[in-house]
């Protein structure tokens, strides 16, 4: 209008403007639920070999063992292993670690759809088995060195000064 100064929002713009804000809004959430859910896609590799996309085949390394020693800074440190959810932590105070105590790796995966992986789970969810050779490999040191620099806390702080 001509009342209106540049810059100034008018109350009928601004109703206009929340009005098809709202309408946008239950558009989306409409097309939101009603699709379907993401299917669990195919987990694919390239490989250097033949240079032919091959479907992943989930890591069998680390089947049946229940726990590893690793060498962290010259001390052995022995990572109990879960077979479902990984690695186990200890506590912050180095007492053994509760049922969910288990060192996860997040996603870092460039993926098509914000939140999702290639391996089609989403977020931080990725399920241990579900995880390649190598994020087991580092999942399992991660663990390892957070396992013994909280035992080193606590070994110190019984020694004291």
């Amino acid at each position: 209008s001509s009342e209106a100064q540049a810059g100034q929002l008018t109350p009928a713009v601004a109703q206009a403007f929340f009005v098809h804000l709202h309408t946008f809004r239950l558009f989306l959430s409409s097309v939101l639920r009603n699709r379907p859910p993401f299917p669990p896609a195919k987990m694919a590799h390239m490989t250097l070999t033949d240079g032919k996309i091959k479907e992943f085949s989930r890591c069998t390394t680390y089947d049946g063992i229940t726990s590893m020693k690793v060498d962290v800074n010259g001390i052995t440190e022995e990572v109990e292993i879960d077979p479902e959810l990984g690695p186990r932590l200890v506590k912050v105070d180095g007492s053994a670690g509760g049922p969910h105590d288990v060192n996860r790796l997040p996603i870092a995966t460039p993926a098509p759809v914000i939140g999702m992986d290639g391996s089609g789970h989403v977020g931080l969810k990725k399920p241990w088995k579900m995880y390649t050779s190598t994020e087991m490999k580092v999942c399992i040191m991660q663990a390892a060195r957070i396992n013994r620099a909280r035992k080193a806390r606590f070994e110190n702080a019984l020694q004291g000064p």
